[in-house]
């Protein structure tokens, strides 16, 4: 009975709950699980050992928070998760290729806390916004993550929860961003190769096309 599949929440374009071990969501996209990841009957998470897993989608319009001509559109990205280990290395939490991440850590420091980047297909220029502090982001616990976007094409139009609760935020800008990019690469949920994958589990995974209020 969960509220993904009785209402479908105005705007959602993504909700995945795994109950009874599934990988489809209400709005019918079907996930691939890949390497050890799992969904066992009754646990209503995705479980990750840190080798390699993910669960991906295949690449559709409402995933794309952007026209790709120069229009941004407002977007919310949010999941519960679980860390098996102390969090002390970058941790993507949804990519999709040259598009947008949602992750734990950054390029430059893992100690930054959630942050949420956009960028221009090349990775030559992008806009992006972390918290400046791991703090109350811990192993052995459940978390409520999430990321809104105001479609604004400045890192100002990021805001980050943490429990439900907004964060401040340290903005940060490279090269010349005009908008971000519209590819046909899959949505990747937890993981993206070399140094981003982690040991823990997923539950409660959510995109909307469009900024969620704190409230909400």
């Amino acid at each position: 009975n969960n509220d993904i599949w009785q209402r479908k929440p105005a705007g959602l374009v993504l909700g995945l709950d795994f109950s009874g071990g599934r990988v489809t969501t209400p709005l019918g996209q079907t996930g691939t699980l890949v390497g050890n990841a799992t969904v066992a009957a009754g646990t209503r998470y995705l479980a990750v050992d840190g080798t390699g897993d993910h669960l991906t989608f295949p690449d559709e319009t409402g995933l794309s928070f952007t026209s790709g001509g120069g229009v941004d559109l407002p977007a919310s990205l949010m999941m519960w998760v679980w860390f098996d280990t102390s969090v002390s290395s970058r941790r993507a939490l949804m990519i999709k290729s040259a598009e947008y991440l949602l992750e734990v850590g950054s390029v430059t420091d893992p100690s930054k806390g959630l942050a949420f980047t956009c960028w221009k297909s090349d990775f030559s220029a992008g806009i992006a916004g972390h918290m400046n502090t791991l703090t109350g982001i811990s192993s052995g616990q459940w978390l409520h993550l999430g990321a809104t976007y105001s479609g604004s094409k400045t890192s100002a139009g990021i805001s980050l929860f943490l429990n439900s609760v907004s964060q401040a935020v340290v903005s940060a800008s490279f090269g010349s961003y005009a908008g971000m990019s519209n590819t046909s690469a899959v949505l990747q949920v937890c993981g993206a190769g070399a140094g981003l994958t982690w040991a823990g589990k997923i539950a409660d995974l959510r995109m909307y096309n469009r900024a969620l209020a704190q409230p909400e």
